[in-house]
């Protein structure tokens, strides 16, 4: 559910617009945007999960971030009222990825959120080859103060998390609940996900079009236990 609680906007309404987004929306890099959008149960709120980090104040932050925003929307206004940081792992994670050459922290990417009855997230998370399904707690994770919205304020999140030091934030509690690692039967580029029952999730991968003869395939995954 949508804390009613948190619907006093982050982000400052522009003109007469009822929508409007932080101006650090501008900061994502080239195709990597929002991708990942789930509705609240109630369907007051949106959470949007950028593909990757974003490059304030400068590429290199993108390069090297070890987490990614997400955002939650009061969808009646349009305001971003919450922002997370969700902490990728790293490329010696993504074997399948690795196993076949060069692969950078800047190739991982979230792909998909789905928001479960209970209030967590399931979030998918990838590389092309290798793909981790997690489960992450939201509503018992402090949100990150206003001024992480800034796009003047520094350090930055990126710039935060770029660095060597311990990332000083919070951040989202992760649970592995699947990992295509272990299953290589299942094909890569996966990047659509819904939950089709209590206990399974319905998985899908991008075929590019088929302009390099990928074909569009789905995925139905049964656990032994509800999610």
């Amino acid at each position: 559910m949508c804390d009613a609680g948190m619907r006093r906007p982050l982000s400052p309404r522009l003109g007469s617009r009822s929508w409007s987004l932080p101006i650090l929306a501008a900061r994502r890099q080239l195709n990597r945007g929002f991708e990942a959008l789930a509705v609240s149960p109630d369907e007051s709120c949106l959470i949007l999960a950028f593909q990757s980090p974003l490059a304030p104040p400068n590429e290199a932050a993108h390069r090297h971030g070890r987490h990614v925003r997400l955002w939650r929307v009061w969808l009646p206004t349009g305001h971003v009222v919450a922002q997370y940081a969700l902490p990728l792992e790293p490329e010696s994670a993504f074997h399948r990825d690795t196993a076949k050459g060069k692969f950078e922290r800047s190739d991982i990417k979230v792909s998909e959120l789905v928001w479960l009855p209970g209030g967590d997230l399931l979030v998918l998370e990838r590389g092309s080859e290798t793909t981790k399904v997690y489960r992450c707690t939201v509503e018992a994770t402090q949100a990150l103060g206003a001024e992480h919205l800034d796009i003047a304020h520094r350090p930055t999140l990126e710039e935060l998390s770029a660095s060597s030091a311990p990332f000083p934030l919070p951040t989202l509690r992760k649970s592995l609940v699947l990992d295509t690692d272990d299953h290589p039967e299942i094909s890569a580029d996966l990047e659509g996900m819904v939950l089709l029952a209590a206990n399974q999730i319905l998985l899908v991968n991008d075929n590019d079009f088929g302009v390099k003869g990928a074909e569009t395939a789905f995925w139905r995954i049964t656990f032994d236990r509800p999610l």
